[in-house]
Order: structure tokens, then C-alpha cells, then sequence
């Protein structure tokens, strides 16, 4: 294996110069330098010993993930995000998937004993291997009370939220509500159907609070009777359609793009047609969107963004951690809530006045 001092001799420098250009040190070193060593880098095939390097250090550079459920469509994304940012700063990531969708389907939402019983064994992996952070991803948004037992490991909870003493990174789920509604009102129309998942579910509640707000404004009343709930299914969406047509709404906002193609399926059986006789928009902007027919006015998830900011985060923790303060300021807390981007589509047309 090719060490920094074979390194530093094939380019005529320093040790110290050459390990301050591999951990990226601020310490100013010449580009003429700098170009010539990791010019060596690639030719002699140096890799770095990041166990070694950990020690020196008293760090693993190791982060543990735990998710939920990594089959579920919003988890991937926000895994890449964090892999690609502790690839840059060097750290391996311990992914632990707990898989409470996969074991129990929607038992454990409200069971933490059911949830310790795996996340307690995942836990204790990742404290015998003294992974220097932890990064917990929900399935999907809520708030969480599952690390009541202060931890020395830094943390952050990423797609959830907790009390005020846990960091966390959310989507910001009412203002997509918000500016979901205020563009399908700005396209003319003022009779508003919502199909929404579950009356209990945060996401749900958030971007029905967007909707109302985005109503208000707009000086347009809020009808409570135009808001049903389809438990995120398209065949009970289908059935909610036909109430909401039949009570003459002009757009639906339907809270997922699952869900809306029982929406638009409706609609066609009922001799209808979306983005003609009545707009629909869809949230999630998952890739279905773009075939149906016509094409959903959706809203994208900034899934990457949150995995990004999480890590992000993390890293600041330990860094502070790390710091001559001895971690004074480590424990500062932060909650972060990233907007979502709305994906203009056919849907949602200009409607003649």
C-alpha cells in the first residue's frame, strides 16, 4: 500500500503537505503544489487508511443511518443524499434499515415498544463500533419520541420532528399546501376540493393549513365539506371524486400523486375530462405524473435536500463536538424546514374569466 511518505518523496515536499492537501487542511499550499501531489495520488493509487486516521483523531469517521423502512418511496432519496455528503468529507455510512413497514405494516405507528424491539439492537451496533453520529429517518413526517435517553452520539432526525431538544430537517409541507392552492386559485378558479390522506396525519394537516391560509387571502370562504379523506388510496380517492364532482367543485388538490390517478380515473368514467371540465394537481411529484393524461401539476419533495441538510447538520455537531470548548456548543438545536417546488403541468389550465 502506498503511504503519504512515498508520496511526499515522489514529489519533493513535506509529509505535512501532502496529508494537509488529502484531509483538505485550510492551511494555504501552493495550486502548483497541490496539482503535483494529487496528480501522484491517482498515479501511485494512493487510498487513504480511514480507520488509522480515525484513531489519530479518536473518530471512526463512521456515521450511522437508521431508517424505518427503506422500501418506502421517500427514504432512497434521502439516503443519497446523505451518502454523497459524507462521501466528500470522507466518512463510511452504516446503514441500518428497520423495516417497520415491511414487519408490521401500519401496527407500529403508535407501538414505540414494537419499534424498540428493533431499533434497540441497531442502536447498540452502532455505539460498539462508535460511529461518530447518527442520523434516524422516518418513514414518513411525524413527531417522534424515541430517544428520550440522552445519547452522546450526535443526532439529527431527518423527514420528523420531536421535542425542542433534538435537531431536525422536515419538508416544509404547509407552505407547499400554500403555494399549491394559491397557484390553482391564480388559474381562475375559486370551487376547491381537497382529497387528503388521514385527518391524523402531520402531512396532511400542514398542507390542509397551507390550503385555508392560501383561501383566506384569496377572500374565498374555507367549505370543511370539500375536504375528504382517502387514507392515501386511489380506490377510495375514486369515491371521494365522484362526492366532490357532484358537488360542483372546479379543482381538486389531491394530496399525492398515488391517490390522484383514482382521481382522474373518475373523472374520465364520469364522462369527464381533467385540465378541461376540471383541474386536478396532484403532491409528491413522483414520476407517474408526467403519464398521465394530461400530464399533473405536482409538487416535488426536496428529498435529496433534506438527506443533504441532515448530514450537513450532523457533521456541524461533531465538529463543534470536536472543538477547544469540549462540545459546549454541540448540543445546540436547529429545526429546519425545506419548501417544496411546484412542477407546472397540463392539469391546472388558465381558465377564461
Amino acid at each position: 500500500m502506498v503511504t503519504l511518505k512515498e508520496i511526499a518523496q515522489h514529489c519533493g515536499v513535506s509529509v505535512t503537505t501532502v496529508s494537509n492537501i488529502v484531509n483538505n487542511s485550510p492551511k494555504k499550499v501552493r495550486d502548483e503544489t497541490r496539482k503535483k501531489v494529487m496528480e501522484a495520488i491517482e498515479e501511485l493509487g494512493y487510498h487513504p487508511n480511514y480507520f488509522a486516521q480515525g484513531l489519530r483523531r479518536q473518530r471512526t469517521q463512521t456515521i450511522g443511518v437508521i431508517t424505518e423502512d427503506l422500501a418506502q418511496f421517500t427514504t432512497p432519496e434521502i439516503v443519497e443524499g446523505i451518502m454523497k455528503y459524507c462521501e466528500e468529507k470522507k466518512y463510511r455510512v452504516l446503514l441500518q434499515n428497520l423495516r417497520l413497514y415491511s414487519r408490521w405494516q401500519d401496527k407500529w405507528y403508535n407501538d414505540e415498544t414494537l419499534i424498540h424491539s428493533v431499533l434497540d439492537p441497531a442502536m447498540k451496533e452502532l455505539v460498539s463500533i462508535k460511529a461518530d453520529g447518527l442520523i434516524y429517518i422516518a418513514g414518513h413526517e411525524r413527531e417522534i419520541h424515541l430517544f428520550e435517553e440522552k445519547t452522546d452520539m450526535p443526532l439529527v432526525l431527518a423527514y420528523c420532528c420531536s421535542d425542542e431538544s433534538m435537531t431536525s430537517v422536515e419538508i416544509d409541507d404547509e407552505e407547499g399546501g400554500y403555494q399549491m392552492v394559491s397557484y390553482i386559485l391564480a388559474q381562475g378558479y375559486r370551487k376547491l376540493g381537497v382529497i387528503s390522506g388521514r385527518a391524523d396525519n402531520i402531512h396532511a394537516k400542514r398542507r390542509l393549513l397551507g390550503c385555508q391560509r392560501a383561501l383566506f387571502e384569496a377572500g374565498i370562504p374555507y367549505n370543511p365539506s370539500w375536504v375528504l379523506d382517502a387514507n392515501w388510496e386511489p380506490e377510495k380517492a375514486y369515491t371521494m371524486t365522484a362526492k366532490l364532482v357532484n358537488a360542483g367543485v372546479d379543482a381538486i388538490f389531491c394530496m399525492s400523486d398515488w391517490m390522484a390517478g383514482g382521481v382522474y380515473n373518475c373523472i374520465h368514467d364520469m364522462g369527464l375530462e381533467v385540465g378541461k371540465d376540471i383541474a386536478v394537481t396532484g403532491f409528491d411529484n413522483e414520476k407517474v405524473a408526467n403519464w398521465y393524461i394530461p400530464k399533473m401539476t405536482s409538487s416535488r419533495l426536496p428529498l435529496l435536500e433534506v438527506g443533504t441538510e441532515s448530514a450537513r447538520l450532523l457533521f456541524e455537531k461533531i465538529e463543534k463536538q470536536d472543538s477547544d470548548d469540549n462540545g459546549a456548543d454541540s448540543d445546540t438545536v436547529k429545526h429546519i424546514k425545506i419548501p417544496c417546488e411546484i412542477k407546472i403541468r397540463e392539469s391546472v389550465p388558465k381558465r377564461n374569466e
